[in-house]
């Protein structure tokens, strides 16, 4: 899924390497996050108590707030 991601970031948004690099790493940490917090990796049945469980776990490691809404 990241993978096709990758390629529309590439082609349809234009977006250079390194952004699209920070992108995919910061869906990755949710992806880790998400696999074990909630063993689980059906991206399907994420909502926004999930969301929001990510920005807390983020504000505790102490994420900056712009950090974390780039992550958003």
């Amino acid at each position: 899924m990241l993978d096709k991601f990758e390629i529309f970031l590439e082609g349809e948004k234009n977006l250079s390497p390194h952004t699209i690099s920070a992108y995919i790493v910061d869906l990755k940490q949710f992806e880790n996050f998400y696999q074990d917090r909630y063993c689980s990796s059906d991206w399907i049945n994420i909502n926004n108590l999930i969301i929001r469980s990510y920005i807390a776990n983020l504000l505790q490691k102490g994420y900056s707030r712009t950090s974390i809404a780039r992550k958003l």
